[in-house]
């Protein structure tokens, strides 16, 4: 069964204490304990139109691989910087040598970061489970991403139980966008989308009794015949504190490789 979409969640838009210095986008990942996954669009050297090869610069090691040639580098995709462009339906990162287990740890308590712009149609499934996936895996056991067209954040197991929580958060579309979110083992949520936080009580569904069997996970999935351009994916088997996460946000929000 589906969550309950947006009412449970609590808004506040975070403001940076008064005379604090900006970190950049270095310093607020090197403040990040345990990153796994990193993924970043800046420092490599890829034609424009090859297929994604993006070497994961986390402890867990492996390297992206697009599902096909339409999955692809853009190498001027914003502010003279590149992404990674998935354009057509069915279009997945598969990031090969690592297991979804060897991302997150034994439990669910993680953070994820990404910077991405969303374009077009995200989804005509009638499946909210399938489509337009952040961060997942192949087999479906575990999804972040946007339900249907209504680019709400979703967080949902498609194979075997079907369930999921929408967080009725939207996120913009054809514009770039940095978010960071954190779960900890009782379900519980907080999410910083664009530098506005929302927090959501405990949710068993994203318990930590819920084993990830995570297979080789995908990333910047995408359906429906839109685009999805990926500038920076990042995971961290902790679920750090509110003032790393927001600074992370802060430092995404200030790098015109990222937001622009």
């Amino acid at each position: 069964m589906l969550g309950r979409p947006g009412g449970l969640g609590k808004h506040s838009r975070r403001r940076s204490a008064a005379g604090a210095a900006a970190l950049t986008l270095e310093e607020a990942i090197a403040a990040v304990p345990n990153v796994t996954l990193r993924l970043q669009n800046s420092g490599l050297s890829v034609t424009n139109g090859a297929v994604v090869a993006w070497a994961n610069q986390g402890s867990a090691g492996g390297t992206t691989s697009g599902a096909s040639g339409n999955n692809t580098w853009e190498t001027n995709s914003i502010n003279g910087f590149p992404a990674a462009l998935a354009d057509a339906s069915g279009e997945g990162m598969t990031l090969s040598g690592v297991t979804g287990s060897s991302l997150l740890g034994s439990t669910f308590e993680a953070t994820w970061f990404f910077a991405e712009r969303r374009t077009g149609n995200q989804g005509a499934s009638s499946s909210p489970f399938g489509n337009n996936v952040i961060f997942g895996d192949a087999s479906g056991h575990y999804r972040i991403n946007f339900a249907q067209n209504s680019r709400r954040l979703f967080f949902g197991f498609f194979n075997p139980s079907h369930t999921g929580f929408d967080t009725g958060i939207v996120v913009p579309d054809a514009v770039p966008y940095v978010c960071a979110i954190r779960f900890k083992a009782d379900g519980s949520l907080r999410v910083n989308l664009n530098g506005v936080v929302t927090t959501f009580p405990a949710n068993t569904m994203l318990g930590a009794t819920t084993a990830y069997q995570g297979v080789a996970p995908w990333i910047n999935y995408n359906q429906g015949g839109g685009a999805s351009r990926g500038h920076f994916y990042m995971i961290s088997s902790d679920p750090v504190s509110d003032t790393i996460m927001d600074n992370m946000v802060d430092a995404m929000k200030a790098s015109p490789q990222l937001y622009g």
